[in-house]
């Protein structure tokens, strides 16, 4: 059974009548073993669904994973590989088959697990609130949430995509907010008593669950209603690392934090890069930016520059292969297979050759990782009616690719590789044949 499958249909019907699992997860967030009574068991498969009258494992719900840890029976270890609610039970998902029931057991969860879904659910909350101060967002909502296991992923509602500026200045405010060491509070209420309470500060969508809530404050920075286990201090989620931002969709920007010690593990890992970066450039960190930026400027003035040598030696090259080319009636043929030369280079040479003989026809193609073949006739073929342009496209398409151009110059892509050749031939043969109906 994998972590994040569903329950069977047939476990909410068998525990409907069960009460109420007492959520010990919920009196103390920090507590790690326990001893309880097994209400029901029920072996469905290799697995059992075990029901206790209190448990410490938290069950799957609001974005954060349901624990897993074991259960201790007669002696006899069980691994629990997740925990889910059913109605008003919790289902503790053993990895075996276990039916014995009313007997005392003892639950210990997966404490670094735990810890870490706790620091990134109280991390998340964080970010939250350093998102509405910096971008001033009063109805900032949560669009979705998932707790993994070195970070969280938050999706928010957002009409403009957030700028690496901002999440720069989100991510400075969340950690000034951790570093208060402010504490966090839980309590129960309704949610009409929040709403009243606190209004838009909730942040509420259509799922916000009604009825009995979960209140929980975060100092005075961030109130929401959330059903999730938390830290008792912002300090414990220190520090705090934004690693990404997505657009997810229309409306819908996506955050991934990590928090404690995966956040230092991020920090750690880009401060490790700036210290080669630093080394490779023999230069001070205040320094790196320009010297960075210098060097960038210096690249693409080189590559202008030898672009442009590349341009001249194509032209050279060029004028060779008209020197060679093939005599075809009034016609001068040039038809060749280069390697790794863009298209770009391509169509610079098929001119040189078509304007320096203008009774020239070129065909060249190349494949730089993908395929191109550009076609060339000189300024007498086109005043003969020849349109290269719509013999490429017929050429194309009749392989599924698009092609198109002027009468006197065009271009395709997309080429399987091991088609290149004879493409390039049937479309020189058709050029050719062409030419030969017109006077």
């Amino acid at each position: 059974m994998s972590e994040n499958s569903a329950l069977p249909a047939e476990i909410e019907e068998q525990v409907a009548e069960l009460p109420q699992t007492h959520a010990l997860y919920y009196d103390d967030p920090y507590l790690q073993t326990f001893e309880a009574r097994i209400l029901k068991s029920i072996v469905i498969g290799a697995h059992s669904y075990v029901i206790l009258d209190r448990t410490a494992f938290f069950p799957e719900g609001g974005g954060q994973p349901g624990d897993q840890g074991t259960i201790e029976a007669q002696g006899t270890m069980f691994e629990v590989i997740d925990t889910k609610p059913a109605g008003q039970a919790t289902v503790h998902i053993l990895d075996r088959p276990f039916q014995d029931g009313d007997i005392s057991v003892k639950g210990s969860i997966d404490w670094p697990r735990r810890y870490s879904n706790m620091k990134h659910h109280t991390a998340a909350h964080i970010v939250f609130s350093a998102v509405r101060n910096v971008l001033n967002m009063k109805d900032l909502r949560y669009m979705g949430f998932q707790i993994s296991r070195d970070r969280v992923r938050i999706d928010l509602n957002r009409e403009e995509s957030i700028t690496p500026e901002q999440l720069r200045e989100i991510e400075a405010t969340a950690n000034q907010i951790a570093l208060k060491q402010l504490p966090v509070r839980t309590s129960s209420t309704t949610r009409d008593e929040a709403v009243k309470r606190f209004g838009g500060e909730l942040g509420l969508t259509e799922v916000t669950p009604t009825g009995d809530v979960r209140l929980v404050e975060i100092g005075d920075q961030d109130v929401s209603l959330c059903c999730g286990t938390h830290v008792r201090s912002t300090i414990e989620v220190a520090p705090i690392k934004i690693l990404g931002r997505l657009r997810l969709q229309k409306g819908i920007e996506r955050l991934e934090v990590s928090a404690s010690e995966y956040g230092y593990a991020e920090f750690s890992r880009n401060s490790e890069a700036v210290s080669k970066l630093t080394s490779l450039l023999d230069s001070d960190i205040k320094d790196i930016v320009p010297k960075v930026q210098q060097l960038l400027t210096e690249r693409e003035r080189m590559k202008d520059e030898l672009r442009k040598m590349r341009m001249t030696v194509a032209e050279s090259e060029a004028l060779q292969y008209l020197s060679d080319a093939e005599q075809i009636g009034d016609l001068r043929v040039v038809s060749r297979a280069l390697k790794d030369v863009d298209a770009d280079v391509l169509k610079r040479m098929a001119l040189k050759i078509t304007y320096n003989d203008q009774d020239s026809v070129a065909v060249l193609g190349s494949s730089d990782g993908a395929t191109h073949v550009v076609a060339a006739v000189g300024s007498n073929l086109v005043k003969r009616g020849i349109n290269v342009s719509a013999m490429v496209t017929a050429a194309a398409a009749k392989i599924g690719c698009r092609g198109g151009g002027a009468d006197n110059l065009a271009q395709t892509g997309g080429i399987p590789a091991d088609r290149l050749t004879e493409f390039m031939q049937e479309l020189r043969e058709t050029i050719i044949r062409d030419a030969s109906r017109r006077p």
